[in-house]
């Protein structure tokens, strides 16, 4: 979705992992945060943003058409699988760094 395009990054400070927590968007106007949870590619992590009703209802629409991480019938969400793996430090944090930037809402299902 942003692979090779100009985009707006508004950063919002840090997580506890260092990472930047931030609004993305195209230079069109679209917001890359939102469209990755309404097409249900990104959970939305309800510790940085407890009350974004926008992303709220998003997800909703996301996990009721089955879109996405929706598919699966029993998902997953990424920081109870980490917990449940005792995955590698370092590996989870190569594969972070490629999604720094995101909004603090949003975790990718793949790390």
């Amino acid at each position: 979705m942003v692979f090779g395009k100009d985009v707006t990054v508004l950063t919002h400070g840090k997580d506890k992992s260092g990472r930047s927590l931030a609004d993305v968007f195209l230079l069109d106007g679209t917001h890359v945060n939102h469209t990755l949870v309404k097409d249900g590619w990104y959970w939305w992590y309800r510790k940085y943003a407890s009350g974004d009703t926008v992303l709220e209802g998003l997800e909703k629409e996301a996990r009721e058409g089955k879109k996405g991480l929706w598919a699966n019938p029993q998902p997953v969400p990424p920081w109870e699988w980490r917990k449940r793996k005792g995955r590698c430090r370092a590996l989870s944090t190569v594969k972070s760094s490629m999604f720094s930037g995101l909004h603090n809402a949003l975790i990718a299902p793949w790390i």
